[in-house]
This record gives C-alpha cells, structure tokens and sequence, in this order.
C-alpha cells in the first residue's frame, strides 16, 4: 500500500463526491445488474445507474484504510447527514449493506493480493454508519435493517451480518495474511461501529421505561444463533465445524468468540500501520499527533488528530477484537434474549481446551480422516467443535493463559480476563490449578501497585479478578510456594526479600486499602480486598515479616477509625452501628480476626511464625475490642495462641537472665515453639469463604464501561455530542 496521499487527493475528487451524493440523495441506486434488471421487467427511470455508482468504489487507487480516520469521516461528513435525512426515500443506507455483504462473499481470503474493493466498502459503509447512528434513533436503524431489497425476502442486516461474521471467522480457516489483515481490521471495527447505539442511546428508553433496543447488535445475535442453535453432531459425535461454517457461510456464537480470541491470542502486527488504525503506540509522532487540534470538534474525540488516538498495543486487529468480543458477551437487551436463546457470553462459557478436545477426537472410533485432518489444520489455537451434541468454541487455554500474562497491562485484557475466568468454568480450573500462577498474578498486581494512575473501575476490576483467583485452594496453596525475585522493578517502597507471591499478593492488597482509605473510600474495593485476603488465609504459609507487618497495621489503622468513631457516641462502642461508618468498619475488623483466627490454627500457624510476631508487637492494638459483642469470641481464639508464645517467650528470657531479645530471637523462639503448640480454640468458626457473584443486571454496570473502553481505543471517532450513555466531562 501507498502512503495515502493519491487516496487524499481521490477522496476530494469529483468522481468520489459523484458517489456520496448519489448514496445520499433521494433517487435510489439499484442493486441488480444490466441482465437482472431485464428479468425483473426494469426498474424505475429514476433510477440510477449502479454500474457508475457501485463502479466507483472499484476505481479507487488503493485500500480507503490507508486514509486516517478523520479525513475519511470529513469527505463523507455532508452526505453522511444527507443520507440519514433521505434514507426512507431512496433505502440507499440498506442498498450499501447489501452491496458490501456481496462485495465480502467474492473475497478470496487466500490471496496475496490486497482486496481493495472489499476493505473500500467495509470502510465506506463504516463511515456512513457512524453518521447515521448519530444523526438517526433506533427506529430509523431498524428501518435500514429491515430493508431487503430487489426481490428479496433476507434483510440487509441479516445477509450483512452474516457476510461479517464470515469474514471475521475466516482467520479459523485461513490464516490473516499481510494483505487481508485491513481487511479483517476493517470488518470488525464495522461492527464495532454497528454497536455505537449503545453509546448514542440511553439504557432505558424515557418514554417507555423500558430497555434500549440495538437493531444491528441484535441481528447479529440472530443470525449467530440461529446458526448455533441448527448446529448437529457428525461422526462419532464429535467433529470440527468451522470449515463445514465456511461452506455454507452459517457462522455461530462459538465460531465468532473463537475467531476473536485467536485474534488476542496471535496478536498479529500489520506489515504496514495504516493510519487508519491511529497513531502507532511508541512512535515518534505519536504525542504530537495527540496533541493535533486540527479539525471540527464535531469531528473528533477527545484531542484524536487526523489519524486518529493512540492505539493500545502494537496489534490493531487484536485490539478490535478483544472490543468486540466485549461488546458481544456484554450485550444482553432483554428483548434479544426472549428472541435468541444462545448467546456469546454462552459461548465464551463453553470454551474448551483445544488440546483436551484434541485428544477426545483422536481418541474417536476409525481415527481421524483426511476431511477431519484438513478441518483440524487451524484448530491449533482456536475452533469450534461439536460434543455431545452442542457446539463448543475450543482454545489452546496455554497459548491463551500466556497471552494474557504478557497483555494484562490495560482495562480492555483485565476485562476480557475476567469474563473468561467468571464465565468459562474450564478456563477458570485450568488457571486456579496452574503452576505458574505468576504468569498472570504478577502483571494484575503490577497494575494494581499503580492504583493512582489507574481508573476505578480497573482497579475494582483487578480486585475482583483476584478474588476469584483467591476461591481456589490450589492457587492459594501455590502462590505460597512460588518465591519471587529479590528485586520486582516496579515495587518502590523497598527491597524485597524472601519474598513467596502470596506474601507480595498480602502487600498490595494491603497497600490497596490504604490508598482506597485516603483517595477513593470504596467500600466494594475495602470488601474485596478483604474477601481476597480471608479466602488465602487458612492457606498462609511462609508469609513475610513485611506482609505479616502490612496485614496488621491495617488492622491498626481500621480499629483507629472505628473507636474515633466510637468516641463521638455517648454509648461509645456499644452505640448502634446499623447504616454508619462504624457498622462498615466493625465489618471490615470482623474479617480480619477471623482471617487471623484461621491463620493461627493448628495446622496453619507452624507455618507463620512472623504474623505471630507481628500480632505479638502489636497485641496492644486487640485490646479494646476484647468485650466487644461481635469480636469477643473471635479475639478469646486469638489470644489463646498469643498467651502460649508470650509465656513461652518469658520462660526463655528467665532461662537466659535477659530483658530483651533481638527479632531473630524472637522469631527463632516462635518457630520452635510453634511445633509444640496443640490447644484447641475456645471457639469453632466456619471456615471463612468468599465467592464472587455478578449482581443481578450486570449490564448495568458493563455496558457503560465497555463502551467507554471502545470510545478511548477503538479508533472510531464519535461525535461527543451524539453520545448520551456515558457522562460528559
């Protein structure tokens, strides 16, 4: 591809404008050929020619990507509003859909030649779908979707969508070269672009009361369920699907979350940035072109200049994807579930471990055929099967664990981390029970570390995903036997040594709630940070003197606030605690011995002997609450198990005729004396267990912030005024 400039200069010629108005004016442009047109007795005088018109769209110099976003959106900026007004009259808006749809079934996705008659399309019909998403509401979407055309009886939208989903599920046949990777780009950001109603519209319609509906996410959701739901067994009950998919062009559900999960997992880098991608991550020019003021406000987001904003990472395509695939598990419109019973998040839920699969296919009676050979040649990383009788969406979970140790850097793979652990069951085992936990814990950590540059729900997000993680007992059991090295490059405060990942997990946690308690004050962050902490505890082995110090002074620094509190009342502690800050922080004191109650049982406390030092130097801290009704029982536990180490402590100093003993000391003291300690407690608690639950609407909160991750990284440029789902700033 060129430099863009011939596609510049041909964007601002007669012939293109010629194009636009004709797409935008009243007179409709006729979707049948020369020889069509005869069979169907000839269409209307009014009509005009489509071989010019559709003709046009051939005759461009190179692929519309090489052009940046902005310039394109500024050539179709008047025609795209034109189109809007008048698409009732001409249907021109669900004439290009299907124009597009036919355009991307003739595409040769083997070819190394670039499709640039395709990509033109796709980005033509990206630009003028933005606008009409903008200008337009829902009832002026579903028109254009309903449109069938010529002697038609299929939609627009549905032979769109399914000529999308084709194109995107390819790369599971057909590896994304060089030349089809603007394409494969440009397909995805569309329907990216089709998703913009979320952003244009409220969530719940004022005059109904009701939910929102998106005319073109829910007909994508048709036509992949559909598919789904007339997907059937093969041979043996087991067989590949996704080159049977690319056949008959029927793409479903599980074909499309695999697709884009292969997407992240390759995170392949284009041969050639195209501006339309944005501004390349690291590049010289990338701050100076954020800093371009060039242009229309109306035009732009946010500062984006000419070619658009700052890319996340260095893979476009991946980045698009990873959006999609959010956008498509997330989108749950009540009016679509009645309608489509499969969805993608049931798709993401169905995940399997491609090498698992693998091994039940070869395992199948007769063995695997030449057919099944060459349908199983891309399934490496990702694919779709059938398995009892239901479609599965399979992924190598190595190829996508590691990927998502090295991408756990932003909002967009937290998020797309949390959706596969909380809705694939199997993923979710295989990452609880993994040995190299550190793979993905030291990266969310990281981030969480820099919860000042960090948004709040990425740092609610991180949380969440750790307290998952924290439900696993083999992963509690592991992060304690994993040691990290002396030094972690981004850990600032002070050297670390001798240090397991379940001690530097306590640290951040801890390092959290102090940071929430001076800037944030979140309960749920305060809760989840707390809930992580007491599902590791029964598991505490080897924690560190820093870890065991941190963990205790947050006790201090709560049971602080709680008695200033406490002293404002006249009844002090015994004041009523229901619906105040005392309630909350009684809450948050009520975990934390019970995670000390379980860290100093039996089998758990021969393994701490520096929390038992720590809670020793700072027994004075327990006092106070030793009458109080919710923490007496729990405390009489604690301090059984802290009388037998200062009794002991004090035998060793009459022993010795000392007054003191240095921490070593006491610390050696502690160990041995751990190893003899066998008293009951006083008191028998249920092991303390937190499980993370979605709420009841988790639309509610994931819509809004999905989209907002859409609007920063997608590279589409969205008028700010047509946006009504996210606050403005």
């Amino acid at each position: 591809m060129g430099n863009g400039v011939s596609v510049q200069s041909h964007l601002a010629g007669d012939e293109v404008q010629s194009l636009y108005a004709a797409l935008a004016g009243t007179t409709p442009i006729s979707l049948l050929n020369d020889d069509e047109k005869g069979d169907a007795g000839g269409e209307s005088s009014s009509s005009s020619s489509s071989s010019n018109v559709w003709g046009a769209l051939s005759d461009f110099p190179e692929a519309l990507s090489a052009a940046g976003n902005l310039e394109i959106e500024k050539s179709v900026h008047e025609y795209g509003k034109q189109m809007s007004q008048n698409h009732r009259t001409s249907n021109n808006l669900g004439r290009l859909m299907i124009y597009v749809s036919r355009v991307l079934e003739d595409v040769n996705f083997e070819t190394r030649e670039v499709p640039t008659k395709a990509i033109n399309a796709v980005v033509l019909l990206s630009a003028f779908l933005k606008y009409f998403v903008e200008e337009t509401n829902v009832e002026e979407c579903a028109w254009a979707c309903n449109y069938a055309g010529e002697n038609a009886t299929i939609s627009a939208m549905h032979q769109l969508g399914t000529a999308l989903l084709s194109a995107v599920c390819m790369n599971n046949a057909v590896q994304v070269t060089d030349a089809t990777y603007p394409l494969h780009h440009a397909c995805v950001s569309l329907l990216l672009v089709m998703s913009g109603t979320q952003l244009t519209q409220n969530m719940i319609d004022g005059k109904t009361n009701r939910p929102t509906t998106h005319p073109f996410l829910e007909k994508i959701h048709e036509v992949a369920s559909t598919a789904s739901a007339a997907g059937s067994p093969g041979k043996n009950g087991t067989t590949t699907t996704t080159t049977t998919s690319a056949k008959t062009g029927a793409y479903t559900n599980e074909d499309v979350v695999s697709a884009l999960l292969r997407n992240f997992i390759e995170q392949k880098q284009p041969k050639t940035w195209l501006k339309s991608y944005g501004v390349k991550p690291g590049s010289k020019t990338a701050s100076a072109e954020m800093n371009s003021s060039g242009g229309s406000s109306s035009l732009q987001a946010g500062g984006a200049s000419a070619s658009g904003k700052v890319m996340l990472t260095l893979s476009p395509l991946a980045d698009v994807s990873s959006l999609l695939l959010l956008v498509l598990i997330n989108f749950n419109n009540p009016t679509s579930r009645s309608k489509v019973p499969h969805s993608f998040r049931y798709a993401l839920r169905s995940i399997r471990n491609i090498k698992e699969e693998n091994k039940d296919i070869e395992s199948g009676v007769g063995g695997i055929e030449k057919e099944e050979e060459e349908e199983n040649a891309r399934i490496d990383v990702a694919g779709v099967s059938t398995s009892g009788g239901n479609l599965v969406a399979k992924v190598s979970f190595t190829e996508l664990y590691e990927t998502f140790g090295r991408a756990l850097t932003n909002d967009i793979s937290v998020l797309l981390f949390y959706s596969c652990i909380l809705g694939a069951s199997d993923f979710c085992e295989y990452c609880l029970n993994n040995d190299n936990v550190e793979v993905v814990v030291m990266p969310l950590l990281e981030m969480l570390y820099q919860a000042s540059a960090r948004t709040q729900n990425q740092i609610y997000m991180i949380l969440i995903v750790l307290l998952i993680m924290s439900q696993g007992e083999i992963f509690n059991a592991n992060v304690h036997k994993i040691q990290i090295p002396q030094q972690i490059s981004w850990y600032k405060e002070r050297i670390l040594t001798k240090t397991t990942l379940g001690s530097l997990i306590i640290i951040v946690l801890t390092r959290t709630v102090r940071f929430n308690m001076a800037k944030l004050r979140d309960v749920y962050l305060h809760t989840n940070c707390f809930a992580a902490l007491a599902n590791m505890a029964p598991h505490f082995r080897d924690v560190s003197a820093y870890a065991a110090q941190r963990l205790v002074s947050i006790f201090e620094l709560i049971a602080k606030k709680y008695l200033r509190f406490a002293q404002l009342h006249a009844d002090g502690m015994n004041a009523k605690e229901d619906g105040t800050d005392m309630h909350v922080y009684a809450d948050f004191l009520r975990i934390l011995l019970e995670l000390f109650n379980a860290a100093l049982s039996q089998n758990v406390l021969v393994h701490n002997p520096e929390l038992i030092y720590a809670l020793l130097h700072r027994e004075e801290t327990l006092k106070p609450f030793e009458k109080h009704a919710r923490f007496k029982e729990l405390l009489e536990n604690i301090n059984v198990v802290l009388v037998h180490f200062n009794e002991e402590i004090d035998r060793k100093q009459r022993e010795r005729g000392l007054n003191s003993f240095s921490i070593p000391d006491l610390t050696a003291i502690i160990t041995i004396a751990a190893k003899s300690y066998s008293k009951p407690p006083l008191h028998d608690f249920h092991e303390l267990k937190f499980a993370y639950e979605e709420e009841e609407r988790p639309e509610d909160f994931f819509t809004p912030y999905v989209q907002s991750l859409c609007l920063e990284f997608s590279g589409i440029l969205w008028n700010p005024n047509a946006i009504a789902l996210l606050p403005t700033t």
